[in-house]
């Protein structure tokens, strides 16, 4: 299967702001992983694991670990537009890691961080 350019685009910072809004909103569960850091190096873990898993699995661990929630959002737009912008990032990271593994850097490297204590959670995370 062919991917789109748009598809294997690492989200823009914007996109990237919408994401962590709604990882921060009321709508998730206070078990779900709340940062972009954390989203990232699951992703990241994923995609160089030494197998696939499948979407639905690895969306509903990361927005619903506990696995109590029927629903992970609260209106078809909603699960449309994050389900899209984490099949990009995915679909990035592997991207960059199938073409240049060697000058991959994680969202943490990539943002400066006002204070040392900011960077450190991020790496944490």
């Amino acid at each position: 299967m062919i991917q789109s350019e748009l598809t294997l685009q690492p989200l823009s910072e914007q996109e990237l702001v919408m994401l962590e809004t709604f990882l921060a909103s009321p709508g998730t569960t206070e078990e779900s992983m709340a940062s972009l850091e954390m989203i990232d190096g699951y992703m990241t873990a994923i995609v160089i694991g030494p197998e696939m898993i499948n979407e639905h699995r690895w969306i509903r661990y990361m927005l619903d670990p506990e696995n109590r929630r029927e629903k992970l959002f609260e209106s078809t737009d909603d699960e449309e537009r994050i389900v899209s912008l984490l099949n990009r990032h995915i679909s990035a990271i592997a991207d960059q890691f199938k073409t240049d593994p060697e000058d991959f850097l994680p969202l943490y490297e990539m943002f400066s961080y006002s204070e040392d204590e900011e960077r450190e959670l991020a790496i944490e995370e």
